[in-house]
């Protein structure tokens, strides 16, 4: 039985865990698509016109809550790095 019960925390251990940084993840992308945001407004009188982005993917299969989770944050995470070289190509310095 003592086995079962090192097993269970130990799964839990790692819900906990992977919950926590999943959550630290998301914020760290939402700050940092914030600053971008940011910087891109500040940075308008300079820049060109925005062009548009490409057409959002989708998953091809149904995935498992974590990686639907990590499917999301690297579409956003894509999202951002297409808005910084989006931005570098339109600056007019």
């Amino acid at each position: 039985m003592s086995d079962q019960g090192s097993v269970g925390s130990a799964v839990a251990a790692r819900e906990v865990q992977v919950s926590r940084e999943s959550a630290r993840l998301s914020a760290i992308l939402t700050e940092l698509k914030s600053a971008v945001d940011s910087l891109e407004g500040q940075l308008k009188p300079v820049l060109t016109e925005t062009p548009s982005p490409g057409e959002d993917p989708k998953p091809e299969e149904a995935l498992v809550p974590l990686a639907e989770d990590l499917f999301r944050k690297s579409e956003l995470a894509t999202e951002i790095t297409w808005q910084v070289h989006s931005i570098q190509q339109r600056l007019e310095l």
